[in-house]
């Protein structure tokens, strides 16, 4: 093993036999460093219960009010607990944007995963079957798993909502039947890359 030192500070490095500098390199997410580093990590949770309907049902719906950064969708979980048999072929979540709140639900807050941590996230947020408009553009559609499971999908990482931009989750059941559809998203805030 060969010991190079800066003459400056007595810094050294090692390399090995075939002339590889030796290093050591701690790995952890993205969503890891933004937490620490930035205070920027949240988690949302929604739900919309229903009696007796086959109306679709907006369970969750966020728009990122942050002036100049955008939010990723980091994960994003579903859970039905309903009177229908499921699975079915005519029961969905549908996950999509262009959708503008218009009025009623239940405004909600997300939780900052760095705990003890003031910052809040700058987004507007609703579940209990507000009111929207808009043309939906879909996403992505999860069927339900058997009653009571949650659904894992794969969004995370991939869905970044620009200022000003919606995302938001609707359920449709297959026929008229009562339930409560949950969501629960982990999203972060992060100023686009200046250098892309």
């Amino acid at each position: 093993m060969t010991i190079i030192r800066d003459p400056r500070d007595g810094e050294s490095a090692y390399l090995d036999g075939g002339h590889r500098l030796l290093t050591f390199s701690k790995s952890v997410s993205i969503q890891n460093v933004i937490s620490i580093e930035n205070e920027s990590v949240f988690i949302l949770n929604a739900e919309t219960s229903w009696v007796s309907s086959a109306a679709t049902q907006n369970v969750m719906h966020i728009e990122n009010q942050a002036i100049d950064e955008n939010l990723i969708l980091t994960s994003f979980r579903t859970t039905l607990i309903t009177d229908d048999t499921l699975p079915n072929v005519g029961s969905f979540f549908d996950a999509h944007t262009g959708m503008a709140y218009t009025s009623g639900g239940n405004a909600i807050g997300a939780v900052n995963l760095n705990l003890g941590s003031p910052k809040g996230a700058v987004m507007a947020a609703y579940e209990g079957n507000p009111s929207l408009a808009g043309s939906p553009v879909s996403l992505a559609r999860i069927r339900p798993g058997v009653n009571g499971a949650t659904v894992e999908t794969g969004l995370g990482n991939v869905v970044v909502v620009k200022p000003s931009k919606t995302f938001s989750v609707s359920y449709t059941p297959a026929a008229s039947h009562t339930g409560t559809a949950f969501v629960t998203i982990t999203i972060y805030f992060e100023k686009p890359d200046a250098r892309r």
